[in-house]
C-alpha cells in the first residue's frame, strides 16, 4: 500500500537531508548544497537557519573566494554536541560501547570481554552494564537511538542474535527487546559486515560510490553489499556472507558444516594458526622473535619477511578466487577492505587487485579497485552508531 505524503512530510525531509549532507560531507557551503540537492536557494537558507537555531549546524569559516567580489560563502559545520547515538559492537570477543556524535566520531568507548561461561543473560547483562557506563550524565532528550552490530546470523526484523558458530554456544538472544526495556531508547540490530558497510558509504571511502562490496576479515569473513546507493540485505537478511563462498568442495570443513569454504583458508585465526605451524616446521622468520604475534605484525612485515609474505599472499589468492564470482554475479567495480583486514594494507588491496582483474570475466571492458577502510578494526563500532544516524537522517524523526 502507498503512502501519500502531504507538505510537511516533504519539509522534514528536505530537512533531513540537508542535515545529512553537512554532517558526511566536508565543509558544504549553502550554495553547495543547493547544487547537491537540487533546492533552491532560498529553500536551503531557510532550513540551514532553522537547523542552526536548533542547535544541529553551525557557521564556520568564509571560503577563500578568490578573483570574485562580495560576500565569501561560509562553510557549513556539524555541532557534535547536538545529539548522539549509541553504538555498539558485539563480536566473539569482547562488546564495544561507543557514544558517536552527528558525525560519526567516536567520543567515548568502554569494553566488555567475553569469554568461556557466557550465555544470553550475561550477554544482555554486559551490553546493558557498558551502555549504561556510556550514557552517565548525557540528557536522554539527546541520544537519538542505540544500534547494534553484531556477529551473525541475526534476525534483524525482530532483533534477535540467532546461533552465531563459535559463540559460547551463546543462541536467540532477544537483544534488541531487552536493551529498549531496560533503556527506553529505540534499539536498531544489524550485521557487522552490514554496519560496516553502511559506515562507508555515508562517512568513508564509499561516499561518492553507487556500487561497492565491503569485505571484513577478523574471525571470520563477512561483506556488506551497497547497491544503488543503498544496502543490499537480500530476501531474509543474510546477503553478503562471501565468508561461505566454497572455494574448494575438497577442503577442510568449515564451522558451517560445509567443505572449502573461503573462511578456512583466509580467516585471521587461520593465518595465525598457519603461521604457528610453520614455525614449529622451523621455518626461519621474524616471529619467531615474538611472544605473541598478531595480524599486524604479519601484514608489516609481508614485504620483508618470506613467511610472512608467503601466509599474505596466500590470503590475497583465495580471497580473490571468492571475489572473482562475486564481482561477476554483481557487476561492482569497487571492494573495500576493513575490519582486522585493513591491516594488510595496500600491499595485500594490490594482490587482491591484481588477482581479480586477471581473472574476472569483464576484463577486458572493466577495472576493479580494492582499496583500504580508513577505519581499520573500528569499522563495525562506527557502523553501529551509524545505522542509528542513517535513519535520523532519512526521517528527521526518530520515534520508538
Amino acid at each position: 500500500m502507498f503512502k501519500g505524503q502531504n507538505q510537511q512530510d516533504i519539509k522534514e525531509q528536505n530537512r533531513a537531508l540537508v542535515l545529512k549532507l553537512i554532517c558526511t560531507e566536508q565543509c558544504l557551503s549553502r550554495i553547495e548544497i543547493s547544487r547537491l540537492t537540487g533546492l533552491t536557494k532560498m529553500t536551503v537558507t531557510n532550513i540551514t537557519v532553522q537547523l542552526i537555531r536548533d542547535g544541529f549546524i553551525k557557521e564556520g569559516f568564509p571560503f577563500e573566494n578568490q578573483g570574485t567580489t562580495g560576500r565569501k560563502p561560509i562553510t557549513l559545520l556539524p555541532c557534535n554536541d547536538s545529539v548522539y547515538a549509541i553504538g555498539v559492537y558485539i563480536s566473539r570477543d569482547f562488546i564495544k560501547v561507543s557514544l558517536l556524535s552527528i558525525s560519526a566520531e567516536i567520543i567515548q568507548t568502554c569494553t566488555q570481554v567475553l569469554s568461556e561461561g557466557e550465555n544470553s543473560k550475561s550477554l544482555i547483562q554486559k551490553t546493558l552494564k557498558g551502555i549504561k557506563r556510556i550514557i552517565g550524565s548525557i540528557p536522554k532528550s539527546k541520544i537519538l537511538g542505540i544500534g547494534i552490530a553484531s556477529i551473525g546470523p541475526l534476525d534483524t526484523k525482530s532483533g534477535v542474535i540467532l546461533s552465531p558458530p563459535d559463540f559460547y554456544n551463546i543462541k536467540n538472544v532477544e537483544i534488541k527487546k531487552n536493551i529498549e526495556e531496560n533503556t527506553g531508547l529505540k534499539v536498531i540490530l544489524n550485521n557487522d559486515m552490514k554496519a560496516s558497510s553502511l559506515a562507508e558509504k555515508l562517512f568513508g571511502k564509499g561516499e561518492n560510490l553507487q556500487n561497492f562490496i565491503y569485505l571484513g576479515i577478523t574471525h571470520g569473513i563477512g561483506s556488506g553489499i551497497v547497491m544503488d546507493g543503498k544496502l543490499f540485505s537480500g530476501e531474509m537478511g543474510y546477503a553478503g556472507e562471501v565468508g561461505h563462498t566454497t572455494i574448494d568442495f575438497n577442503g577442510p570443513i568449515c564451522s558451517c558444516g560445509n567443505r572449502g569454504c573461503l573462511e578456512a583458508y583466509a580467516s585471521i585465526p587461520n593465518i595465525l594458526k598457519v603461521a604457528k605451524e610453520r614455525i614449529e616446521g622451523n621455518t626461519c622468520t621474524i616471529l619467531s622473535s615474538m611472544n605473541e604475534f598478531t595480524f599486524q605484525d604479519i601484514a608489516q612485515h609481508a614485504q620483508s619477511d618470506p613467511l610472512c609474505c608467503s601466509l599474505i599472499n596466500d590470503m590475497a589468492l583465495h580471497i580473490g578466487i571468492a571475489l572473482v564470482n562475486t564481482i561477476n554475479t554483481l557487476d561492482l567495480s569497487t571492494v573495500i577492505i576493513g575490519h582486522e583486514g585493513a591491516y594488510g594494507g595496500t600491499y595485500l588491496a594490490g594482490l587482491i587487485e591484481k588477482y581479480i582483474n586477471e581473472k574476472m570475466l569483464f576484463r577486458s571492458s572493466k577495472h576493479v579497485s580494492v582499496i583500504i577502510s580508513n577505519f581499520c578494526e573500528e569499522s563495525p563500532l562506527i557502523g553501529s552508531g551509524t545505522l542509528v544516524l542513517d535513519e535520523f537522517f532519512t526521517s528527521g524523526v526518530f520515534v520508538k
